[in-house]
């Protein structure tokens, strides 16, 4: 069975939270490890964000009781982004049965969209 997420961010909103709240706000969401791929471009911000919330409508849940970084967006030179789950968002994924995530990001100037497709055993 296929479990799927789709999510699509705008990059102004990501800059308002950003200019409005900075490491605040940052540090709430991304790993460093994002924070460093990201290096506060907001299209990668929006991606990443839009990343993680289309991974919580594929497990099903909305945020509660998972933390954003128990989902670790992590980029891949030359290939497509992974999806590594932690804390609660890895005991749910793990109750569901799904032993892969796989996810796809894209942006234009204006937003960005991330679907993510979970596969169970």
């Amino acid at each position: 069975m296929n479990l799927i997420g789709v999510d699509i961010v705008e990059l102004k909103r990501i800059e308002q939270l950003v200019k409005r709240w900075d490491s605040k706000f940052l540090n709430r969401i991304y790993s460093q490890e994002e924070l460093s791929y990201c290096r506060s471009r907001y299209d990668r911000l929006a991606g990443r964000l839009a990343a993680k919330e289309a991974t919580l409508k594929a497990l099903g849940s909305s945020s509660a009781g998972i933390s954003w970084k128990d989902i670790h967006v992590i980029n891949r030179p030359r290939s497509s982004p992974i999806i590594h789950l932690s804390g609660k968002a890895r005991e749910l994924s793990t109750a569901l049965g799904i032993d892969q995530l796989t996810v796809s990001i894209s942006h234009t100037d204006e937003t960005a969209i991330a679907f993510v497709m979970g596969t169970t055993k």
